[in-house]
């Protein structure tokens, strides 16, 4: 039986830019509860990458693909910085969100995005992207290195720390939080084992 895996893969990322947006909507609804403002900032980025997926099943432009690869790296970078933003404002560690704090948050995981950015000034990343065919799915790949390598390495530790927080913060924390914050550990897993699929290139792009 013939399956249209670009088909499944964009029918999916659509349905998941669906749902984050209806929780972006929900969390701004409900900013003056602590986290939702962080968390409805993750739910957009998320929304982002979702709909940058899409543009890359799709297009068959080189240039195209390109623009929306760079895209969705510094797109990916900046959603693993707001979740532990939001892992810090969840669990009541906000006061340590200093504006230097949150700047770093945000670029340092995006860091190889931006080299790849301004390549044309120093030359550390070349993107190299291409189309290729395998096992009748053509869709195009990117050459990585050592700079996408050691980027890794990093949102890896970013995400471990969020998780971190939020696990201390089940173990201390009240009933009341327990089931929601088990709810967001649980769904960040989930989002995490895609991540890092997407990551080792088991999933486009």
């Amino acid at each position: 039986m013939y399956v249209d895996v670009v088909g499944v893969l964009v029918a999916g990322s659509a349905a998941g830019a669906l749902v984050s947006a209806v929780l972006a909507a929900g969390a701004w609804r409900d900013r003056t509860m602590p986290g939702t403002v962080p968390f409805a900032w993750l739910m957009i980025g998320a929304v982002g990458w979702c709909l940058l997926t899409i543009a890359w099943l799709t297009t068959t432009d080189p240039a195209v693909a390109t623009a929306v690869h760079l895209l969705t790296r510094l797109t990916a970078g900046l959603i693993v910085g707001l979740w532990v933003v939001f892992a810090l404002t969840y669990t009541g560690r906000q006061a340590r969100l200093t504006p230097a704090r949150l700047a770093g948050l945000l670029l340092v995981p995006s860091l190889y995005s931006l080299l790849a950015l301004t390549s044309p000034l120093h030359g550390l990343v070349t993107i190299d992207v291409v189309r290729t065919t395998e096992a009748g799915l053509t869709l195009f790949v990117e050459e990585t290195g050592p700079v996408y390598l050691a980027q890794t390495v990093v949102q890896v530790g970013f995400i471990a720390t969020g998780y971190a927080l939020f696990g201390e913060f089940l173990l201390r924390s009240r009933n009341l939080y327990r089931k929601q914050t088990f709810v967001i550990l649980t769904a960040g897993l989930l989002t995490a084992g895609v991540h890092g699929l997407f990551v080792l290139g088991a999933t486009p792009p």
